[in-house]
């Protein structure tokens, strides 16, 4: 049986914006360190006549934690994800390193081609998920079609 996954192109694009995105913020940059830092400094400039609430400090701590867990879970779920695409089928964009002499020089380069073939390997590096196909790298947000 086999079976086409559209769109996963876009879903893993819209689930791995940038920190800049106030619509996901499952990526953010943010630490626990940057997070207390924020408090400290909250707490240094807050108000002597209308101090903050210790409920929300609760509060805040409890939607850190959060959204720690929301992105522990999406990072488990891209690993799931990634690893279960080993054997599939997929189409997808991938960058060949191309090098090419001009005016004497030699000049590399990457060069978007486009893949399609079974994925045999997924690899996690610098937090990017990689998987081979036909021998190229492909990022899992590059991946426009499955077949399985």
């Amino acid at each position: 049986m086999s079976t086409t996954v559209g769109g996963v192109n876009s879903y893993i694009a819209a689930s791995n914006t940038n920190s800049t995105s106030s619509t996901s913020g499952l990526t953010s940059d943010l630490s626990i360190d940057d997070f207390f830092s924020l408090l400290v400094a909250q707490m240094q400039n807050q108000s002597a006549l209308d101090p903050v609430s210790d409920t929300e400090f609760i509060g805040q701590m409890a939607q850190f934690s959060t959204l720690q867990q929301l992105q522990s879970l999406q990072a488990s779920f891209e690993s799931q994800m990634s690893v279960s695409m080993i054997g599939k089928q997929i189409k997808a964009i991938a960058y060949e390193p191309k090098t090419q002499e001009i005016d004497g020089q030699l000049v590399s380069y990457i060069e978007p081609v486009q893949v399609e073939g079974t994925v045999s390997k997924v690899s996690f590096i610098d937090g990017q998920t990689v998987l081979e196909v036909n021998g190229l790298q492909v990022l899992l947000s590059d991946i426009s079609e499955v077949n399985g």
